[in-house]
C-alpha cells in the first residue's frame, strides 16, 4: 500500500465475428477510397463490388487497397470478376471469414 497506486485498466475484447463486421459494397466514387482504408484500419473486413466503375478506377481503388492491406499484414482476395474482400489475418481468426470465402465459391 503506498501513496500511488496504479489503476486497473479494463480491456474490452471485441468477440464479434469477423463476418458479422464485414461491410458489403459496391464502389459507385472511387473518392471514397480512404473511407475504406480507415474501416480496414480499424479492423473491418471489406467485401466490395468494383463492377460499377470503369477499369482505371477500378484498378486505382484496388491496388490503394491493397497498399493498405499489406501495411496492416492483412490479405486481399479476389472473389470473382469484379468483387475482392480485404481484411487483417487477425480477421481470419475466428474462421468466420474462411466460412465466406468457401460458401461464395
Amino acid at each position: 500500500m503506498g501513496l500511488f497506486s496504479k489503476k486497473k485498466e479494463e480491456v474490452k475484447v471485441d468477440t464479434t465475428p469477423a463476418r458479422e463486421k464485414m461491410i458489403m459494397e459496391n464502389i459507385f466514387d472511387p473518392n471514397k477510397a480512404v473511407g475504406y482504408a480507415d474501416k480496414l484500419l480499424n479492423g473491418i473486413p471489406l467485401c466490395l463490388g468494383f463492377g460499377e466503375l470503369d477499369i482505371d478506377e477500378a484498378n486505382k481503388v484496388i491496388a490503394f487497397l491493397s497498399g493498405v492491406v499489406y501495411a496492416i499484414n492483412g490479405t486481399a482476395k479476389q472473389l470473382n470478376e469484379t468483387a475482392f474482400l480485404f481484411a487483417t489475418k487477425e480477421n481470419f481468426l475466428d474462421g468466420s471469414l474462411n466460412e465466406f470465402l468457401k460458401n461464395f465459391k
